[in-house]
């Protein structure tokens, strides 16, 4: 069985990416601390730094993005 590189084939909540040059990833949409304000606004949800652990609330902010880019990319 082939191995996930992100959470070593275990599912975590509170999941932290590796330190990049832009940061680090969080929770279960992987959403950088840069940019996940933005999707909140977008989306209309508060945004606190704690609520990218919350499952809901990680997949709410994917969505938005991933129809945010649907929508600028016409793809």
């Amino acid at each position: 069985m082939e191995q996930d590189m992100e959470t070593g084939s275990a599912f975590d909540l509170k999941a932290i990416g590796p330190e990049t040059k832009y940061g680090r990833a969080y929770g279960m949409a992987q959403f950088m601390e840069n940019i996940a304000p933005w999707v909140a606004d977008m989306a209309d949800l508060p945004y606190y730094a704690d609520l990218l652990f919350d499952p809901l609330y990680s997949i709410q902010l994917a969505i938005e993005y991933i129809a945010f880019l649907h929508d600028q990319y016409d793809d």
